[in-house]
């Protein structure tokens, strides 16, 4: 049972660490669309 914790965690992690990427990616990408549409 242990085994099934740990793997689910694991899980949950690298889920976590996905979805941070991309938060920052589509963060980086509203940023640069938006000074994109107001420079120009």
């Amino acid at each position: 049972m242990p085994e099934l914790i740990d793997v689910l965690c694991d899980d949950l992690r690298t889920v976590k660490k996905n979805m941070n990427r991309f938060l920052r990616g589509g963060l980086l990408f509203a940023l640069l669309a938006h000074f994109y549409v107001v420079i120009i």
